[in-house]
């Protein structure tokens, strides 16, 4: 006998996260999620700092201008590495906060927690479930 119930659930939305470059989707990715109430955030998780190029940071500004990245994040400060990679993390999280004019949504991590932090409520035009 199984454990697991089956539950019926209506969702309004979902948000959708992508902190490692190598997982950032194309615009046409972007654009279809956003279309079907899929959110997404952009983000440069801190495990990663210490390798992230030039042209990695590049592409997660270019995706924050883009109207379907409706957020920034997971970023932050991750303290499970080694103490010599918490600059590291701070230099990165500095330099990308700076694309976070028009973020509404901040996904953070900080000492392996993860958080939220919301600036304001986000309402999908096209998307009459969202609305309220």
């Amino acid at each position: 006998m199984s454990l697991l119930v089956d539950i019926e659930i209506n969702l309004r939305a979902v948000v959708t996260n992508f902190c490692h470059p190598s997982s950032y989707p194309d615009n046409s990715l972007l654009e279809t999620l956003y279309g079907v109430c899929c959110f997404s955030t952009i983000g440069l998780h801190p495990k990663g700092a210490l390798k992230y190029t030039d042209c990695d940071i590049k592409k997660f500004c270019m995706l924050l201008e883009r109207p379907e990245g409706v957020g920034f994040g997971e970023v932050g400060l991750v303290h499970s590495v080694p103490y010599a990679e918490w600059q590291g993390q701070a230099l990165l999280l500095k330099e990308s906060s700076v694309s976070l004019k028009n973020a509404m949504f901040w996904s953070y991590t900080v000492g392996g927690q993860m958080g939220t932090y919301m600036e304001k409520r986000y309402t999908c035009p096209s998307c009459p479930s969202c609305s309220e």
